[in-house]
């Protein structure tokens, strides 16, 4: 295991201002499921890149009788002591990670990826330029959307993070441009302490610089892919695994999100869902829609 991949805070200097992640005040509570459908599957239709093909949506989920996550301490590498740092509060549980490790992973594909320059960080943004990954690892509650894509407010990337009992996830990216591999987590919590340290409320999986940058080592990707079971091969689009999801993330209640909210593009023949719920596998779309209703 690579000691420098790894969970970073970074430390808030003295006299700045302290907060904690408002976000999850704009989505509704107890319904974790509902929340990741709606916001994950419009970022998914709006990165669409075959306007011929639907877009397909994977949800994956592997309890702990099920899953076989061989480098657990890897991924969990460095995150321990933060989430000790918060205590248990509702929805959030640092002492899980001493069990075995369930998952839900959600997957696109036909979709562009995560592009742009992950070294850019800078106000001034160049419009000509698509930079997917800046505004989704590093901004909060600002967004890159513009027109008519669905949702703008920045906000919605927050969903995985809800919906994990641990507040983070790992997200995993091949490039439909350039078909780089990039693979970068993300933990919102509260702004904590350890000893005379205070920490931010964000904190990244990644390699480091002079700031966390996504891993791109072709051996720890293999293993990612390989450890939570994840169907994208060499495909372009986006992965998101969800460690330890909260009890209010189940496949039966995604299932129905998905018909609730996006009925007319699965009708129209723009978006087909597939998943798979510990190794039972079904698949929806316009020809069979009303049996999940």
């Amino acid at each position: 295991m690579n000691d420098e991949l790894k969970w970073h805070f970074i430390d808030v200097r003295k006299g700045q201002t302290l907060s904690d992640p408002p976000e999850s005040s704009f989505l509704s509570h107890n319904d974790d499921s509902d929340n990741l459908v709606r916001e994950a599957i419009q970022n998914s239709l709006d990165a669409r890149v075959d306007k011929r093909k639907p877009v397909t949506m994977k949800f994956t989920y592997r309890s702990r009788e099920k899953s076989n996550v061989q480098n657990k301490a890897a991924y969990l590498n460095g995150i321990g002591k933060h989430l000790k740092a918060i205590g248990q509060i509702a929805d959030f549980e640092p002492e899980i990670t001493r069990t075995k490790m369930d998952y839900l992973v959600v997957e696109d594909f036909n979709t562009r990826g995560l592009q742009g320059d992950p070294n850019y960080w800078n106000l001034e943004i160049d419009e000509s330029m698509r930079n997917d990954f800046f505004w989704f690892y590093r901004n909060r509650a600002r967004s890159g959307k513009t027109g008519g894509q669905r949702g703008r407010w920045g906000i919605g990337k927050r969903v995985f993070n809800q919906a994990s009992s641990i507040k983070s996830f790992l997200g995993y990216t091949i490039r439909e441009n350039d078909k780089k591999k990039l693979l970068m987590g993300k933990c919102e919590i509260k702004t904590h302490q350890i000893g005379k340290k205070i920490y931010d409320n964000t904190g990244f999986f990644s390699s480091y610089t002079d700031m966390a940058m996504p891993i791109y080592e072709n051996h720890f990707l293999g293993e990612f892919c390989k450890d939570f079971n994840l169907k994208r091969k060499d495909n372009p689009g986006f992965s998101v695994v969800i460690p330890y999801p909260t009890k209010n993330v189940a496949i039966s209640d995604i299932k129905l999100a998905c018909v609730r909210h996006y009925y007319y593009a699965i009708t129209n023949e723009g978006l087909v869902i597939e998943f798979d719920n510990d190794g039972e596998n079904s698949t929806l779309n316009s020809s069979n829609i009303l049996n999940f209703i």
